[in-house]
């Protein structure tokens, strides 16, 4: 693990380690076969109910062992209300909430907070967004809490009207620009705001002035200088330069006059060169983000002028000097 230092064990020590964790394995693979067994024969009760608890306790990764406890929930179901249900399903969001301090990053607990909330028809929708919440302030990066809440939010507009699933996107939208401005290199929130940005313009309240307005130069000239601080701050960040390449690819390209994309790209072209021979100032050798994203640009210049500069095929030389591993990639890119 990162910055925690390794301590060695003595013979003694690492022998009496090795006993202890023989109980345990002994343990756990008598519990599994026991809650396997008890699957195969499709028993669902209280008692095997309680298994499978020990056991994802143990190892949450065992997706096999959550399909049977999903089994064991759904014969429960068939003799519930709705009320039984919820009260059933508090109790299983409770238990993923306890796992998932421990393995944030486990696949197999959000899914079945997903499919806990596919059965609940009383879900509290603020307490799972208050929930995504405190676990964005422990890794605002986490990828995992991120299609979680993308997946609550959709849930939530079902039972919402036309204005109100607005009004949801723009809150979104707002979101994300809070989570960047505390952390610009936050993959997850600009990828977030990518998806939001196309549902705005697609149709967006009124009080969302420029996405009302269908102004995507407008916006587009914005967020290029964010990014324009973002790559400037760190240019090895490589979320900024995803972004960008997004921010300047064929959504708004196409969206914009020719005269308003020549511009943006131009400048863009202008900004990254400048940081590049910064870059080379200070560290001797081209910065391969400003270089690769220089051979985007370049294109993206081609399409939009129909003329060839040579420049596309300068910048990818420098690449095959700085990065042969990738020699033929480049070589291919050539005009």
């Amino acid at each position: 693990m990162h910055g925690v230092k390794r301590t060695r064990l003595t013979k003694d020590t690492r022998l009496q380690k090795i006993k202890k964790d023989a109980v345990r394995i002994t343990r756990y693979r008598s519990l599994t076969d026991r809650v396997l067994a008890n699957k195969q024969n499709h028993v669902y009760n209280d008692k095997t109910l309680a298994q499978t608890e020990q056991l994802l306790d143990i190892n949450p990764e065992l997706y096999t062992v959550w399909n049977y406890r999903r089994d064991i929930l759904l014969e429960r179901f068939k003799t519930c209300d709705s009320d039984a249900i919820h009260d059933i399903i508090k109790n299983e969001l409770a238990l993923s909430v306890e796992y998932l301090r421990r393995f944030p990053k486990c696949y197999w607990i959000w899914n079945h907070r997903k499919w806990c909330l596919e059965y609940d028809s009383l879900t509290n929708w603020d307490a799972e967004m208050a929930m995504i919440d405190t676990f964005l302030k422990a890794d605002s990066r986490n990828y995992h809490v991120w299609q979680y809440r993308r997946y609550v939010v959709d849930r939530m507009k079902l039972g919402q009207t036309s204005q109100e699933q607005l009004d949801t996107d723009l809150q979104e939208f707002n979101y994300t620009t809070k989570m960047i401005n505390r952390d610009i290199s936050n993959y997850s929130a600009l990828h977030n705001r990518s998806r939001l940005v196309k549902m705005l313009f697609e149709n967006s309240p009124e009080s969302a002035t420029v996405f009302h307005t269908k102004n995507k130069y407008e916006f587009l000239v914005q967020e290029l200088q964010m990014v324009k601080t973002a790559f400037y701050t760190d240019p090895d960040d490589s979320s900024v330069w995803i972004y960008l390449k997004w921010l300047l690819g064929d959504y708004f390209i196409d969206s914009i006059s020719k005269e308003q994309a020549h511009q943006v790209v131009e400048t863009a072209i202008a900004d990254i060169n400048e940081l590049n021979e910064l870059e080379l100032e200070d560290n001797g050798v081209d910065n391969q983000w400003c270089l690769k994203s220089l051979v985007f640009l370049e294109q993206q210049l081609r399409k939009i002028t129909g003329v060839i500069t040579g420049q596309k095929n300068a910048i990818l030389k420098k690449l095959i000097e700085q990065d042969p591993m990738r020699i033929k990639r480049y070589e291919n890119s050539m005009d």
